[in-house]
């Protein structure tokens, strides 16, 4: 995709990154990176359970802003433990939470103008 060789988790994480492209493409967006890196809570004295975070894409807008995009196919115990930890460690950090019921919204607006979009 894009020219790169990339592997995903699952389909959704694929489609989000073709979505993206598309977006880049549209110039919707300025750019974005796939798990570009994570964060660890250790340093501020977490050392059991969810310790580090690894957000899906960091999504660059053209104003030159940024957020990470998780995507999420149900919340769980440890996603609502890191949601928790990153707005006490890392206040300032924008995170965005795609569910399932928004991807399946996503998926029925968009699939039909992005190519290679996997049902």
């Amino acid at each position: 995709m894009g020219g790169k060789r990339i592997w995903f988790a699952n389909r959704m994480e694929a489609n989000y990154y073709r979505y993206l492209l598309w977006q880049k493409e549209q110039k919707l967006i300025a750019n974005f990176q796939y798990q570009p890196n994570f964060f660890d809570f250790r340093p501020f004295g977490y050392d059991k359970g969810v310790v580090t975070y690894k957000p899906d894409f960091l999504v660059v807008s053209m104003d030159g802003s940024s957020m990470y995009v998780e995507l999420k196919g149900h919340i769980s115990r440890d996603h609502k433990t890191k949601m928790s930890r990153m707005r006490k460690c890392f206040p300032g950090v924008r995170i965005t939470v795609v569910t399932y019921s928004q991807y399946k919204q996503l998926e029925k607006d968009v699939a039909p103008l992005i190519k290679g979009w996997e049902k």
